[in-house]
């Protein structure tokens, strides 16, 4: 279960400039890089962002949280992009009449 409503994609989307170099300093390579090369730190990087804005901790302890968590609960971290598609439910884009 997602343990937050965002997307990867909105939180990457809602990236400023500042969390770009944060997410440097504590990666060592830049967003770009870690979403071609290094998925699953890229994703990292996006829990950390994520869980600083909303605990209000520094990046620097939101990264110690992201790096302590297994694969698993990164990998769950984030509502999934069709997680609002659902076949048997009119308001959702699948249920609906084409």
């Amino acid at each position: 279960m997602a343990q937050t409503t965002a997307t990867v994609d909105e939180v990457i989307d809602s990236l400023t400039g500042h969390d770009e170099l944060a997410i440097h300093a504590a990666f060592g390579k830049d967003i770009t890089e870690l979403a071609q090369v290094h998925r699953t730190l890229f994703l990292r990087a996006a829990v950390t962002i994520h869980s600083s804005r909303e605990t209000g901790d520094s990046v620097r302890i939101a990264y110690r949280r992201a790096m302590d968590m297994p694969m698993s609960q990164v990998a769950d971290y984030f509502t999934s992009e069709d997680a609002d598609v659902v076949a048997d439910e009119p308001d959702s884009d699948s249920g609906k009449d084409d």
